[in-house]
């Protein structure tokens, strides 16, 4: 379904949505757990699928996805 928006600058933006019933539900997990180093006491969030919060998770190597970039246009 395309909408179309205008904002207070009477500019038009456009977009679409989403039927309701496409999105999968998240998936959550008990609430109140705790992080599982013994003298934290972070309570986890319930869409947190971990047992560690994030100062207590091991470091993992991080990839950055990006497109490439089109041809190459000097500032005029």
């Amino acid at each position: 379904m395309s909408l179309r928006i205008h904002n207070e600058e009477q500019l038009s933006l456009r977009g679409s949505t989403r039927a309701p019933a496409s999105l999968k539900p998240l998936h959550a997990f008990r609430r109140g757990r705790v992080c599982e180093e013994e003298t934290c006491e972070t309570v986890l969030s319930q869409y947190n699928e971990g047992d560690k919060c994030w100062q207590h998770e091991p470091a993992r190597p991080f990839q950055v996805r990006v497109r490439p970039a089109g041809p190459f246009s000097p500032a005029a």
